[in-house]
């Protein structure tokens, strides 16, 4: 059985866990930029992993600028997780932010542009193509921010836009978009 796509979620008040699992929005949005502590490599043809080589080589993985934990314990995720949230922290992150909203996506990153944090990038993730995989996603319910662990693979990016000033990002529509995901053009 597959694993199905979920997020879990947190209170970051309390910095507890719920007991259930939220379901994830069929998309996701990351904006990096240039202040960014997330990092993105692409990976040369000669690459040795399966999913990574039958994945388009234009869209990178990102990775967290913290290395991988070794241990997970949720109060100390949970705890890690309200760091990552103030966006003047400079403590190094287990977790890459992405939203669920796409004009917020596209407002934060024109604001890193305008501030002088370019290049900017706005990246789409398609979260069906979590599935199966061991990548967590967690949430605060309250917000329209998710928190990827680790990384974001490659193989999940279906579109990157580069944000350049007085030409906003758009959204692109795709077959999945339609409800028609498995017609091709």
């Amino acid at each position: 059985m597959a694993l199905k796509p979920f997020c879990v979620a947190f209170d970051p008040k309390g910095r507890t866990w719920s007991k259930r699992d939220q379901k994830l929005p069929p998309y996701l949005y990351h904006v990096q930029h240039a202040d960014s502590q997330a990092t993105t490599y692409y990976l040369d043809s000669d690459c040795d992993s399966e999913s990574d080589a039958s994945s388009s080589p234009e869209f990178p993985t990102i990775e967290a600028s913290a290395p991988p934990l070794k241990t997970y314990f949720y109060r100390d995720l949970a705890a890690r997780a309200v760091i990552h949230q103030k966006w003047s922290s400079k403590v190094p992150s287990c977790f890459i932010s992405a939203f669920d909203d796409f004009d917020h996506a596209r407002n934060w990153a024109a604001q890193r542009l305008q501030r002088g944090r370019g290049p900017v990038h706005l990246y789409t993730i398609d979260t069906q193509k979590i599935q199966g995989k061991h990548i967590w996603v967690f949430c605060d319910p309250n917000e329209d921010e998710y928190f990827f662990l680790h990384r974001i693979p490659r193989d999940v990016i279906v579109d990157s836009q580069e944000v350049k000033l007085g030409k906003p990002p758009h959204r692109k529509c795709t077959y999945t978009h339609l409800g028609l995901a498995n017609r091709t053009p």
